[in-house]
């Protein structure tokens, strides 16, 4: 379920680019390379841990309202 959710179009179309673009601006303003590359990792891990959780929560109350 969690790489379904992590691979959705939907949501790289959005949010992927975006946040790329705000990294490369940031680096090239900065030079900065590792801060920029760990924030861009730290925020796909949020990500990553948020989709896992609300996947974990609608399995298990699925399996609880399971006959």
């Amino acid at each position: 379920m969690l790489n379904l959710f992590k691979n959705a179009s939907l949501g790289v179309a959005i949010g992927y680019p975006d946040l790329l673009s705000v990294a490369g601006t940031s680096l090239n303003q900065t030079g900065r390379a590792l801060e920029c590359l760990s924030i861009v990792i730290g925020i796909y891990l949020l990500l990553s841990l948020l989709a896992a959780t609300v996947a974990a929560r609608l399995e298990r109350r699925q399996y609880r309202n399971a006959p």
